[in-house]
Parts: C-alpha cells; structure tokens; sequence
C-alpha cells in the first residue's frame, strides 16, 4: 500500500536538500563577507605581520605563541623579520585575528569545491552558466588564497593589500552570479531579481559604470588605508575643517603638493568627489527610466541602497579624520565601518549589475 505520508516527507527532504545546495553561493558570499571584516580588524590592530610565514604560523597551525618562541622563530628566519625591527612581538589576541581570517578563507575554499561537485553531479539538470560560474568561483578563490600568500611574502605592502581586496570583491561578485544563476535554474528566482522585459538593456550601461567608480573608489582607500604604515591617512591633517573637509586648511592643498601623503590623501578625495556625482547622476537617471516600467523600482532600490551605503561611508571617512583630532588618535573601529560600508556599497550595485545581465542573458536565449 503506498504511503503517503512517507512520500511527503520524502518530498519535504529533497526540497530542504536542494534549498542547502542553492544556497551554498549565499553561504560563501556571507563568508566573504567574513573575510574581509577580518581583514580590516588585521589592518587596524596592526596585526597583518603577526603571522610572518604562510600558509603556517610561526612555522605553527595554531595561534597561541609565545613572545619567547617568536623570537625562536626570528632567530632561526633572519630574513622574515618584522618590517617594525627585530623587537617586534604580538600579542595572543593579534595573532589570532591573522589566523581566524586564514581559517575562514580556507574553510571557503572546502566549501566552494563541495559546490563545485554538488554542480558536476547534476549537470544534467543545471545551466552550463552554473557549470561555469562554479567553476569561476574556484578559480577566484583559489586565486584570493595565492594573493593572501604574496601579500604576506610581501609584508603587507600597499599594492598587495590593494590587490587582496579587489580581488576578495570580484570573488564575492562571481558569487552573487552563481547563486543567481543556480536560483534561477531551480526556478527559485525572487522576484526582486526579476525584471520586467527591457529594463535591462537600458540600466545595465548605468550601474555597470557606477560599479566601475566604485571599484576605483575602494582601491584608492586601501592604498591610504595602507600607504607608508597609516601615514596616509593624515595626509590632509586631522580635525573639523582644516582636516575635513579641508585638507591642511586649503580647498586645494597647493603648498602641500608633492608630499606623497598629501598627494594620495587628496587624490582619494578627488576619486569620491567624482564617484560621487556619477553615482548620484546616473541613479536619478536609473531612476527615471524604470518609471517607464512596471517593477522596475526592483532595480533602483538597489542602486538607492549601494548610494546610500556611498553617502554613509562619506561621512563615517570624515568623522575619521575629525575624530582624529582627540589625543586618543585615530578611532580605528571607524575605519573597519569604512571598510564594511564601501564594501556593501559595491556590492549593491553589483547585485543591480548582475540582475540586468541574468535578465539579457534570459532574452538572448
């Protein structure tokens, strides 16, 4: 006699079974994620030498090393020596903010090969887009790790950071088109990501170009994040108008100009000055052409989201620089909100970006 219940339940497995492998895209983004929130606390405890060797530890797995075995492991590697001096020791908690960050990109790997084969074993049933974006994922993330590794061997040094981080960004963008691509497939696309029929073709150029300034956005502020051990970051001094938004008490630091701090400092304000006005621009724009569609207010809530993130993380840079005016110095948790306000700043475009070319790539075929 059939059973009934059973073949429910049944059903009810093999829809939970499939929402986890779906999903794993998702997972790995908010990994991702992880990753670079760990990174920014690395950078601001000044933590990114702690673990000189890669991918070990003081020639070690764990975190939990002494000052006197780390002056073991110097005296036994004289040409990994801390670019701070010989003297150079880190604490138990700064050691282990370097290896959680290693651990959870490598964790990511492990999960991003178990999507890969969960993909491979139903290619039938899945998009060669899937079979691609998978296999994309695995090369972003296989990349990221070799950069984590020459940025180590190259003791933190700013185009390497830099690098990291664009890189960490393309990965979690490949990440977002696999889990689009797979939701897609499963015919579990929300409607949020679903757009109406020509909306597409005309905002993809739009947000595609606002993505372009973003990028560019995030690399200058790594490179004054990182540039001359922090130096950068007072590049156009501190405090409430001479600081910010002045920069030396000039609106236009001439008399500064040839002092590489200054230079970079203002160069980063000159990029999101810009950035700033294309954003705003072409999200008015956006805005004005889904009026024409019916949903089309599913595209501009992202772009809206990704400027707002953009005038946040403008202020959250500013209140740096004036805040750093106290005795105390820079209010560093400040700077790890930067970080995590451009980064979902990108990655709200991204997502915009990646919704306008599902929806031409679903046209085309």
């Amino acid at each position: 006699m059939l059973d009934i219940a059973a073949l429910g339940a049944a059903r009810v497995d093999l829809r939970d079974s499939l929402f986890v492998a779906r999903n794993i895209p998702f997972l790995l983004i908010l990994m991702t994620l992880g990753v670079i929130i760990l990174g920014g606390t690395v950078r601001i405890n000044d933590a990114g030498e702690s673990c000189p060797d890669w991918p070990t530890c003081f020639g070690t797995w764990g975190f939990d090393i002494s000052e006197a075995e780390q002056e073991a492991w110097y005296d036994a590697h004289p040409d990994e020596l801390d670019s701070r001096g010989y003297g150079q020791r880190y604490t138990t908690g700064e050691i282990f903010t370097e290896w959680a960050h290693r651990l959870v990109a490598s964790f990511s790997g492990v999960v991003v090969i178990a999507g890969l084969l969960v993909v491979r074993k139903h290619r039938d049933s899945l998009s060669d887009a899937n079979w691609s974006a998978a296999k994309l994922a695995l090369t972003l993330v296989v990349a990221q790790g070799l950069m984590g590794a020459i940025t180590v061997r190259m003791d933190n040094t700013s185009w390497s950071v830099v690098a990291h981080l664009v890189l960490a960004l393309v990965y979690a963008t490949g990440l977002l088109w696999w889990w689009l691509v797979w939701l897609r497939d499963e015919d579990e696309l929300p409607d949020w990501a679903r757009l109406p029929s020509g909306l597409a073709g005309a905002g993809e150029k739009l947000v595609r170009d606002s993505l372009g300034m973003l990028l560019l956005v995030v690399m200058f502020g790594a490179w004054v994040a990182t540039g001359e051990g922090g130096a950068y970051n007072q590049g156009c001094g501190v405090g409430f108008w001479r600081g910010w938004p002045l920069c030396h008490g000039e609106l236009i630091p001439t008399s500064q100009m040839g002092n590489s701090p200054v230079d970079v400092q203002f160069g980063h304000r000159l990029v999101v000055l810009v950035a700033l006005a294309v954003l705003t621009w072409y999200t008015v724009k956006l805005t004005r052409v889904a009026k024409e569609f019916e949903g089309g207010r599913n595209l501009t809530t992202m772009a809206h989201s990704g400027l707002a993130f953009f005038l946040l993380n403008i202020a959250v840079g500013g209140l740096y620089i004036v805040l750093a005016a106290r005795d105390s110095g820079f209010p560093e948790h400040l700077s790890l909100l930067h970080l995590i306000f451009g980064t979902l700043s990108f990655l709200a475009y991204a997502l915009a970006w990646l919704v306008c070319k599902l929806d031409e790539q679903k046209q085309a075929d």
